[in-house]
């Protein structure tokens, strides 16, 4: 390996490195809006960490990346993981159901005042939701695939 070559790998190291925010995956992110509040709130910065072996759990704050779609343009979203893969959903009577059962929220700030029509989630994606059900459309999105998870929320959210 010549010298220039060397100093382009070492290059190539170091800007991975740097993107995945330098030590073990973590990053942080500054959040846009009030869906998640009152959890995070507009303009709260929180700490990412990327997903080992292991995937989401029912409760994490997750950070994922909305492909672009006709003129929306590509967009990360921070929200929190309601439903799991295999389980059905649905929200009916202010409760989101999973699997028929009330889910309990403490950290929801009102209760959603939408329907949502029973659904399965398919494998090797989530459901996710805002914490503020009544200011986002979330629900419109449908579950997510777990490859567009980036990481979840690391720092006490």
């Amino acid at each position: 390996m010549n010298f220039r070559t060397a100093i382009l790998a070492a290059g190539l190291v170091a800007a991975v490195i740097v993107a995945c925010g330098g030590d073990g995956g973590v990053s942080t992110w500054t959040q846009e809006g009030s869906s998640m509040e009152p959890s995070v709130s507009h303009g709260d910065e929180v700490s990412i960490k990327k997903y080992g072996g292991e995937g989401p759990e029912r409760g994490d704050i997750v950070l994922f990346v909305q492909p672009a779609q006709g003129s929306a343009p590509e967009r990360n979203y921070l929200k929190r993981v309601v439903g799991m893969p295999g389980e059905t959903i649905e929200v009916r009577e202010l409760e989101v159901l999973i699997d028929g059962e009330p889910l309990d929220e403490p950290y929801v700030l009102d209760p959603p005042r939408y329907t949502l029509d029973l659904m399965t989630i398919p494998a090797r994606h989530y459901l996710v939701l805002g914490d503020n059900r009544n200011s986002t459309v979330d629900f419109t999105r449908g579950p997510i695939a777990s490859e567009i998870i980036i990481g979840y929320v690391v720092d006490g959210q």
